[in-house]
């Protein structure tokens, strides 16, 4: 019953940092024209990873997607990367992988 709740007041924190985030750029984002679906699509693509994460053995405990919110920062939920040791990132719409 404690493992649930943690979840769930993961998933609610989660919920509430997004929500945030989603705030912040909406507002603070400079006015321009209107982007189509396959602009928009494209700009998405472009900071989105696949995440594999292993245990300090190399053992795959994880995987996941995620996203750039900086160049060295990748956002992502915690069951992704929870107990990780080591992990890779891949750009979703490139061949590049970081470490």
């Amino acid at each position: 019953m404690k493992h649930r709740d943690n979840l769930l007041w993961m998933f609610r924190r989660g919920t509430i940092l997004v929500a945030l985030l989603l705030f912040y750029t909406i507002n603070t984002a400079p006015a321009q024209t209107t982007l189509s679906a396959e602009d928009i699509a494209e700009k998405a693509l472009a900071a989105t990873v696949y995440l594999e994460m292993q245990d300090k053995n190399g053992k795959t405990l994880g995987i996941g997607s995620g996203f750039f919110v900086q160049s060295n920062l990748i956002a992502t939920n915690y069951h992704v990367i929870e107990g990780a040791a080591k992990g890779t990132a891949k750009l979703v719409s490139k061949y590049t992988t970081y470490n």
